[in-house]
């Protein structure tokens, strides 16, 4: 896969969870703060991370924790 079609694959993932949240979508790009440009909380990035686990069909262990 190349970078192109990777970065599409994410926006799209993320143009799709704003849309789902009613959240207004900014001009997605390299430096684009998703917290602080879209209003998203903790919570919203951690689904958002779920979706594209889920796009790229990436399994997180049940016992991962990102924190620790």
């Amino acid at each position: 896969m190349t970078n192109a079609e990777a970065s599409r694959r994410i926006k799209t993932v993320i143009e799709s969870y704003l849309s789902a949240a009613n959240q207004d979508c900014p001009e997605l790009g390299p430096s684009t703060k998703l917290v602080k440009d879209t209003g998203l909380s903790s919570d919203d990035g951690v689904n958002l991370v779920l979706d594209l686990c889920s796009e790229f069909e990436i399994v997180l262990p049940e016992d991962f924790n990102a924190i620790v």
